[in-house]
């Protein structure tokens, strides 16, 4: 764990931050959405297994078929695109966090429920890709560890967003005044050097 927090520390700063969240929102999400709404039309109304709550092997071959070949290949498409938003999402919220929450012991809890959902969805991305894999044979077994994946992650998402909401706000304030702080503490250290060359 404290690897892992030392490794996400070295990229946890406001840019970066930023940086993650302008590419979720102008590039990941657009394209998940346009392969999102497709599958959707496919499938007769039928959300995709990532948005289930809970699944079996019976409802991912009916999605599967409804989705026919072209749909399956769009699908894996989806996936792999989908796999950049738990990482754009979770190291946003991160980011933000670790910006604010500076003691260890903190930091090491603000990350933890943003971790497991990152963990969760991609986790639920390969499984998902292996049945694309393996359709029509489909092991109830890693359907059913699928499932799971996917239930922990709806139930991990709405605390990950919430957190990001909670500390980009905080993080924006705590870099400005700190930016403007070296500022003047810049201004004060140049003022005290010309008085001082001034006076020698």
């Amino acid at each position: 764990m404290n690897a892992l927090l030392s490794y996400i520390n070295k990229y946890a700063n406001l840019r970066n931050a930023l940086i993650v969240v302008a590419l979720l929102f102008g590039v990941i999400v657009p394209i998940n959405n346009r392969l999102t709404a497709s599958l959707y039309e496919l499938a007769h109304g039928v959300s995709k297994l990532d948005y289930h709550r809970t699944y079996d092997a019976a409802l991912v071959k009916q999605l599967y078929d409804a989705y026919g070949e072209q749909g399956r290949a769009m699908y894996a498409w989806d996936l792999l695109v989908d796999t950049f938003y738990p990482l754009a999402v979770a190291g946003a919220t991160m980011f933000f966090a670790l910006n604010v929450v500076r003691k260890p012991i903190l930091q090491k809890l603000v990350i933890v429920i943003p971790m497991i959902f990152l963990v969760t969805d991609l986790i639920e991305n390969a499984l998902l890709l292996l049945f694309l894999g393996t359709y029509p044979s489909l092991s109830p077994t890693l359907v059913g560890i699928s499932s799971l994946m996917t239930r922990i992650k709806l139930f991990t998402i709405y605390p990950t967003f919430t957190e990001a909401v909670i500390f980009m706000p905080i993080a924006v304030m705590v870099t400005a005044v700190k930016f403007v702080k070296s500022k003047v503490s810049s201004q004060n250290n140049e003022y005290f050097r010309s008085v001082d060359s001034m006076l020698n």
